[in-house]
C-alpha cells in the first residue's frame, strides 16, 4: 500500500527575498506518530515575488536544509546557533588514533564550512560519503530557555529527541586567518576530550561566544 501523497502551503519569511510561500510535497512515513515525524518532504518549491512577475514558473528548488530548517521551526521555538547538512570526506584522515573514536573530516553543502570532529564510532559508525544534518545549540529546551545542564529523566520534550547523536561541550577557542585576501574563522570545541573545528565564513562565527556551553547534534540524512 503507498503512501498518501499530500501538498502543504505556508508563509515564510526570506531575508534576501522577503514575504515567500513555501509549498512542498511530503508522503505519510508513520500515520500513529506525531506531526514531526509524520512528515518526510520529497519536494520543495518557493514562490517568492519576483517569481510572480508575469508567471509562475521556473519555481525555485528548495535545498534539502532549507526543509529541514522549516520542520525546525515548526515544532521548536529555541534558536539554533547553525545548522547545515554535511558530506564526510574522510575518515580518520592523519591516521587511526584511539580505537573507539574516529575524526572525521567533513564539509557542509549550503555555507562551505570545514569541519573536523571526533566521534565515538563505536556507538555512533559514521562512513566516508555520508551525509548528515548538524545542529549547534545553547540549549535543548524548545522553548529557548537555558539548559541546566543535568540530565532529568521523564516525558518533557526535548530539541535532542529529534536526532540520533548529541553531545555537550564547551567553546574554548574562536581565530581568525587570512589566506590570498580571504578571510576563514575557526571555531574550537572540546566535548569532554572529543573535539571540533569549525572553519569557514566570520560571519557565522560572529554567533558564537568564547567559554559558551554549546550542543551538537547529529541525525543522517
Amino acid at each position: 500500500m503507498r503512501s498518501p501523497i499530500s501538498i502543504y502551503l505556508g508563509p515564510i519569511f526570506d531575508i534576501k527575498q522577503g514575504p515567500t510561500l513555501l509549498f512542498f510535497f511530503s508522503h505519510c512515513v508513520q500515520p500513529n506518530s506525531s506531526f514531526f515525524f509524520n512528515f518526510r518532504p520529497t519536494a520543495a518549491y518557493r514562490i517568492s515575488p519576483s517569481s510572480l512577475r508575469g508567471h509562475l514558473s521556473p519555481f525555485a528548488r528548495l535545498h534539502p536544509s532549507d526543509i529541514f530548517s522549516f520542520f525546525l521551526g515548526v515544532v521548536k521555538m529555541v534558536e539554533t546557533l547553525f545548522e547545515d547538512i554535511f558530506r564526510i570526506d574522510a575518515i580518520d584522515p592523519d591516521g587511526k588514533k584511539f580505537d573507539r573514536v574516529s575524526r572525521i573530516s567533513a564539509r557542509s553543502e549550503q555555507f562551505d564550512m570545514l569541519m573536523h570532529l571526533d566521534v565515538n564510532t563505536e556507538i555512533y559508525p559514521m562512513r566516508a560519503g555520508e551525509k548528515f544534518m548538524m545542529v549547534l545549540a545553547s540549549t535543548l529546551n524548545l522553548d529557548g530557555t537555558p539548559d541546566s545542564g543535568y540530565y532529568t529523566p521523564g516525558n518533557k520534550k526535548s530539541l535532542a529527541d529529534k536526532f540520533d547523536y548529541v553531545m555537550q561541550g564547551k567553546l574554548y577557542r574562536i581565530s581568525e586567518e587570512s589566506r590570498e585576501k580571504q578571510v576563514k574563522a575557526d571555531i574550537y570545541v572540546s566535548f569532554g576530550g572529543l573535539l571540533m573545528m569549525l572553519k569557514g565564513d566570520p560571519s557565522i562565527a560572529a554567533r558564537f561566544e568564547l567559554d559558551q556551553k554549546l550542543f551538537i547534534l547529529i541525525r543522517k540524512v
